[in-house]
């Protein structure tokens, strides 16, 4: 992954699974309710393809319905399987604050 000033909030996910799903009715959700968050960049990620990858491995992404905010190539924070109300707003507060 090339470095960058700017944050980023990986989601591998996977279409059939309904955490990724209820994640990304969350995150639609939030950004309705927070204008703050709709300045964050999403970078979707298809578990089903990138499953294998070098960037899956390198970050130690076991599983699909992982959420991973980064900065400068650092991850800052990460959530796997927790589509959560009162966890993913803390995601995107840390992905705000970095």
């Amino acid at each position: 992954m090339k470095q960058s000033d700017l944050t980023v909030i990986l989601n591998f996910h996977a279409r059939w699974s309904l955490t990724c799903n209820q994640n990304c009715e969350l995150i639609a959700q939030l950004l309705g309710q927070n204008s703050d968050y709709r300045n964050l960049t999403f970078v979707d990620v298809n578990w089903d393809h990138y499953e294998q990858s070098v960037m899956a491995s390198r970050l130690k992404v076991k599983r699909h319905s992982t959420l991973i905010v980064m900065k400068m190539g650092i991850e800052i924070t990460r959530m796997v399987n927790k589509p959560y109300e009162r966890k993913m707003p803390t995601l995107l507060d840390a992905a705000l604050a970095a």
